[in-house]
């Protein structure tokens, strides 16, 4: 049976009595396609030698879930009267590929720097395969325009972030703002082209409040200069701070400019001259220069220890992997979380793999339902649910999403990791039930 995504059809079951009592037989449906299928009625009461009909109908969602391709579904049929006669019938539903891209940024488009500026640009595959996106920038002029990946490989339901950064060519001093367009073109392998459209406002280095601002400080540190020199904090060169003698006057009144000295220097200049007899001058004698004390020296500061830095202890390093292999390294809820019965429970799984036999492969995690008897996680079990991922030759990490039903009573669940071909004809590798990732339920 092939069905589209958002499609629905239905099929009958036919049921014969070949026994010679009337007959209740229970129908239940179970596999990977029973989440979006439905049977009715799931009671038949047959008398002997006669059948009875009834109807499942089938409806995947169009999501990213469930995935292209083939998906299990039981039916198990449960006899009152003949409990021997009961049995299971399998089958596949295959599910047709859809592609659908969604971009858009997760900030403003309209960017303003006097620099080089970025913008996030998230892309989600909403469709039910891998998809591998491609990310253009389209050339513009007066722009370096250029994007943290050209191509990205995003999963179904996945999504991932690429950033646009944006750069003007040339620098720009002063004046009016600049305006420089860019488009950014996002496609797939499987669906059509995506344009965005931003704008980049180039601002300039310096404006008439940066003028400003900058013409106040050098007007504060001119200040400052002069002060210092008038305070004899600073020396200019060919002596000492400013210092200068009164100068004399001629009889018309204009002052004589006189040498600048040092006090020691200083002596009583001798008068021109006269009719007079003449007169010794005499001569004042230079000042004893008072002596500057020596500083007192400081006492040296004793050094206070410093203490060792706390060494950081280095993570657990992953196992390296060869050949067809796949480990659980991670999940979501934490080990040792109590689950309710009673409810659902999405798990997040983080898969290490290794894959060599195969160009590619589908990574399958299913959920084992295991005996509450004996100690925990140990024993056998039955699979409930599972959910895949497709990965590529090669070793890496991926993430599977499986959702578990949840049971009645008590008891444990674990992951159970297999290995597939891309077309299910055949399993590579089952790695059994994993006992490290071990879940206890209640009802």
């Amino acid at each position: 049976m092939r069905l589209a995504p958002g499609a629905s059809q239905t099929a009958t079951l036919n049921v014969r009595n070949l026994g010679s009592l009337v007959d209740e037989v229970q129908l239940q449906l179970m596999g990977e396609a029973a989440r979006w299928a439905t049977i009715a009625p799931d009671s038949l009461n047959i008398y002997p030698n006669t059948e009875a009909q009834a109807t499942i109908r089938l409806a995947p969602p169009r999501g990213s879930q469930p995935a292209a391709g083939l998906h299990q579904l039981e039916i198990a049929v449960t006899s009152r009267a003949q409990p021997t006669a009961s049995t299971t019938l399998r089958t596949s539903v295959e599910i047709d590929a859809f592609d659908s891209l969604a971009a858009a940024p997760t900030s403003s488009i309209l960017l303003r720097s006097s620099g080089a500026a970025a913008v996030p640009i998230k892309v989600r595959n909403q469709g039910n395969r891998p998809a591998t996106v491609r990310v253009e920038p389209a050339p513009m002029p007066g722009l370096d325009i250029g994007a943290s990946a050209h191509e990205l490989s995003v999963g179904a339901g996945a999504e991932s972030t690429v950033w646009i950064n944006v750069r003007p060519q040339h620098r720009l001093w002063f004046g009016t703002p600049s305006v420089h367009p860019f488009t950014v073109a996002i496609s797939s392998d499987h669906s059509p082209q995506q344009t965005i459209d931003g704008r980049l406002e180039q601002l300039p280095r310096f404006n008439a409040r940066r003028l400003a601002v900058v013409g106040g400080a050098a007007a504060t540190l001119a200040l400052l200069f002069v002060g210092l020199v008038a305070g004899g904090f600073i020396q200019l060169p060919g002596g000492g701070p400013l210092a200068t003698t009164p100068s004399p006057t001629t009889g018309g009144g204009l002052p004589i400019e006189s040498p600048t000295a040092s006090p020691s220097d200083l002596v009583t200049p001798t008068p021109e001259p006269t009719a007079t007899p003449s007169v010794t001058p005499e001569v004042t004698p230079s000042p004893t220069p008072t002596p500057t004390p020596s500083p007192t020296p400081s006492p040296t500061p004793t050094p206070t220890p410093t203490p060792s830095p706390t060494p950081t202890p280095s993570p657990t390093p992953l196992p390296v992997l060869t050949g067809d292999d796949v480990r659980v390294i991670s999940a979501v809820p934490a080990v040792g979380s109590t689950l309710s019965g009673s409810f659902g429970q999405t798990f997040q799984f983080q898969i290490l793999y290794s894959l060599e036999s195969e160009a590619q492969a589908r990574i399958y995690v299913s959920i084992a339902q295991l005996s509450s008897g004996g100690a925990p996680c140990s024993g056998g079990g039955s699979l409930v649910v599972s959910d895949f991922t497709l990965v590529p030759l090669g070793t890496g990490q991926t993430t599977v999403t499986v959702t578990w039903p949840g049971a009645p009573g008590a008891g444990y669940v674990a992951p159970a990791p297999s290995l597939w071909k891309d077309d299910f004809s055949a399993r590579i590798r089952y790695f059994g039930v994993d006992p490290n990732y071990c879940y206890s339920f209640a009802p």
